[in-house]
C-alpha cells in the first residue's frame, strides 16, 4: 500500500467502520418493514431515512476507494501467491453486495425488493469478516516477510 496517499487506510478503513456501523443500525428497520417479522420499537433508529441515506453514501464512497485499488493493490495482489483466496473472494463477492444494494433502492416489485433486501445482509456479513480476515492475513504475511529479510 506504499503507492496510495499517507492517510488511504486510515480513510478506508474508517469508511468500512462507518459503512457497517450504518448498516447494523439499519438492519432492524429491514427485518421488521421487509420481512415483517415483530421487532422491538426500541431497535428501530429514529430518522431510519437519513440513516438509510448515509448508508448509500457511504456505499458510493467506497465504491470509489475500492475502485482505486484495482489498479495498484488488486493487481499486484493478483500477481503475487501470498493471499490470493481472500482477495479473489472478496472480488467475486464485492458486486453481489453492490447489485444487491442497488435493488434494495431501485427494485419495484415488492417480493424482489424483500428478495435483494435478505440477499444483501446474508452477504454483507461475511464480507465484513472476510475483509477483516483478509487485512489480517496481509499483516502476517508482511510481519512473516520482513523478519525474513533481516536475517
Amino acid at each position: 500500500m506504499k503507492a496510495y496517499p499517507r492517510n488511504f487506510l486510515a480513510w478506508f478503513w474508517s469508511l468500512l467502520a462507518l459503512i457497517a456501523i450504518t448498516g447494523l443500525v439499519l438492519l432492524p428497520g429491514m427485518l421488521a418493514l421487509r420481512l415483517e417479522w415483530d421487532v422491538p420499537e426500541r431497535w428501530l433508529p429514529p430518522g431510519r431515512v437519513a440513516w438509510a441515506a448515509t448508508h448509500g453514501l457511504l456505499a458510493f464512497l467506497t465504491l470509489l476507494l475500492l475502485g482505486s485499488l484495482l489498479p495498484l493493490h488488486v493487481r499486484h495482489g493478483l500477481r503475487q501467491l501470498k493471499n490470493r483466496g481472500t482477495g479473489i473472494a472478496l472480488l467475486a463477492t464485492l458486486p453481489l453486495l453492490v447489485l444487491s444494494g442497488w435493488g434494495i433502492y431501485y427494485v419495484s416489485d415488492e417480493d424482489w425488493a424483500r428478495w435483494t433486501s435478505e440477499l444483501h445482509v446474508l452477504i454483507a456479513l461475511p464480507i465484513s469478516a472476510l475483509v477483516g480476515w483478509h487485512a489480517w492475513r496481509a499483516r502476517r504475511i508482511h510481519r512473516e516477510s520482513r523478519s525474513r529479510h533481516v536475517r
